[in-house]
C-alpha cells in the first residue's frame, strides 16, 4: 500500500515525456481510476515541466493531503497551473509546499485559497503583504512559512488570525516594523523571524529604537513558547561599524513574552553589541520557564561594556529549568574573589547539559590560575554538564575554550 510517492524530472525532453506516457498508460490501463488510492503524499522536488502537470495529477486521488512541487521556470504560470491541474483530482489538500523562487510563486495565493482544507502552507518565493493577507485571512492556516514584502503606498491590513501555531516569516526591517503592529496571532507557539537589513531605503534598521517591539506586536505573551530571530547585515555603514548596539534594545520588547520556553538570537554581518550583567538579571528574571537560550553572534564592541561570568549564576537561580545555554564571549578578566565558591553555590542540582561560550581573539589568553577557578564556578553552577556538547573547541588557550575543557576532563588533573 503506497502512502507516499516522490516524483523525480528531468530537465530531458524525452525523459519527461516517457514518464508523461507512463502515467497516462498506468491510468488508462486501471480504466481511469487512480491506482493509488491510498497515496497520502506526493512530492516532485524538480522542476515539472508544464506538459506533464495533468497526466502527474491523473494519479493523485482524493485521498492526497501533502504536496511538494517544483514549478518549470519556462512556464510564466507554472505553480497556478500545477494547483489548477490537482484541484479536482486532490480537493482535501492540507499541506503545500512551493519550492524555488519562481515568479509564478507570486501569483499562487490565487489558486491555494480554493483548497479550503489548507493547514500548512510553505512558499519559497517573495510575496506581497495583500497575498499574505489573503492566506491569513481566507485559511485556517496552523503554520504558514513565507518571505515577504510590502509595495510602495501599500495599504496594510489589521487581521487577527486564533488558528496560526507556526510562523515562519522573512523580510526586510523597515518592512516588518511597518506590517506586524497591525497583525495578532493569539494561539501562535513558535516563531522564526529573519530579518536582512540592506539599508538600502534609509527606512528602519537595527538601530532604529522601536523595531523590535514592532517585531513582538503579533506575538502572545502568554502562548508562544518558542522564538528563533536571525538577523543578517549586508552593508558595512560606518554606523554599523562605530555604534554599539546594546543588547537590550533586542531583548527588552521580548521580556513581555512570560511563557518563553526557547529563545534564539543569531546576528551576522557588520554589528557590534553591548550588555551588562545587569540584562542578563532581566532576562533570567523574565523567563522562568526557559529551557533553551542562545545568542550567537561574533563579538561585543570593543568600547564595551562586555557581560561577566557572573550572568550564569543569575540564570542558574532565575532559569531552574535551563538544560541548553549558548553565549557569547564573556569576560574572563573578572576579580576571581568575585565569584561563589562551588561549596556555597546555591543550584547544585541544576539541570543544564548543554553549555557553549564563545572566545574572543583579541583578548589575552587565560592563565591557569583563573582557568581553574572559573572551571570550579562553572562546574559548582552546572553539575550535570554534558561532556559531549560542542566538543571540538578551536581556540586553543583562549578562555572559555580553556575552562569548557578543564569541564569536560581533557585537562583535568
Amino acid at each position: 500500500m503506497v502512502r507516499e510517492l516522490s516524483f523525480r524530472t528531468g530537465r530531458l525532453g524525452r525523459l519527461n515525456d516517457l514518464h508523461a506516457e507512463i502515467a497516462r498508460t498506468v491510468v488508462e490501463r486501471n480504466g481511469g481510476r487512480t491506482v493509488l488510492p491510498s497515496l497520502l503524499a506526493f512530492a516532485w522536488p524538480k522542476m515539472l515541466p508544464v506538459k506533464v502537470h495533468g497526466d502527474i495529477a491523473r494519479l493523485l486521488s482524493p485521498s492526497v493531503v501533502r504536496l511538494m512541487f517544483h514549478p518549470d521556470r519556462s512556464d510564466a504560470l507554472g505553480s497556478e497551473n500545477v494547483l489548477r491541474s490537482i484541484r479536482n483530482a486532490a480537493p482535501f489538500l492540507e499541506e503545500v509546499t512551493s519550492m524555488g523562487a519562481h515568479p509564478s510563486a507570486m501569483r499562487v495565493v490565487d489558486e491555494l485559497v480554493q483548497f479550503q482544507h489548507l493547514r500548512v502552507v510553505q512558499v519559497f518565493a517573495a510575496l506581497p503583504h495583500d497575498d499574505i493577507y489573503a492566506l491569513l485571512s481566507k485559511l485556517r492556516l496552523t503554520e504558514l512559512r513565507v518571505c515577504i514584502f510590502l509595495d510602495p503606498g501599500s495599504t496594510i491590513r489589521p487581521i487577527k488570525n486564533e488558528s496560526l501555531r507556526e510562523l515562519t516569516i522573512h523580510g526586510a526591517p523597515p518592512d516588518l516594523a511597518a506590517i506586524f503592529p497591525a497583525w495578532s496571532f493569539p494561539a501562535l507557539q513558535c516563531a522564526e523571524i529573519a530579518l536582512l537589513d540592506q539599508n538600502l531605503d534609509g527606512g528602519a534598521d537595527l538601530h532604529t529604537p522601536d523595531l523590535f517591539a514592532a517585531i513582538v506586536a503579533p506575538l502572545s505573551p502568554t502562548a508562544l513558547l518558542t522564538l528563533d530571530i536571525a538577523v543578517g547585515v549586508t552593508h558595512p555603514s560606518s554606523r554599523a561599524r562605530s555604534a554599539a548596539l546594546p543588547l537590550a534594545q533586542f531583548l527588552r520588547p521580548t521580556f513581555q513574552l512570560r511563557g518563553l520556553r526557547s529563545l534564539r538570537l543569531t546576528i551576522t554581518g557588520h554589528v557590534a553589541l553591548s550588555a551588562d550583567d545587569d540584562v542578563f538579571a532581566e532576562l533570567a528574571a523574565s523567563w522562568p520557564s526557559l529551557c533553551a537560550l542562545q545568542l550567537e553572534f561574533r563579538a561585543w564592541h570593543a568600547d564595551g561594556p562586555v557581560p561577566t561570568p557572573l550572568v550564569l549564576l543569575s540564570l542558574a537561580r532565575s532559569c531552574p529549568d535551563l538544560q541548553k545555554l549558548v553565549l557569547p564571549y564573556l569576560d574572563h578578566a573578572v576579580e576571581l574573589e568575585a565569584l561563589p565558591q562551588r561549596n556555597v553555590l546555591e543550584a547544585a542540582a541544576h539541570p543544564l547539559r548543554q553549555l557553549f561560550i564563545a572566545d574572543d581573539r583579541s583578548k589575552e589568553n587565560i592563565t591557569p590560575e583563573v582557568a581553574e577557578a572559573l572551571c570550579d564556578f562553572v562546574g559548582g553552577l552546572f553539575p550535570r554538564l554534558s561532556p559531549h556538547f560542542r566538543r571540538y573547541l578551536r581556540e586553543p588557550r583562549k578562555a572559555w575554550t580553556e575552562v569548557l575543557n578543564r569541564l569536560r576532563g581533557g585537562r583535568r588533573r
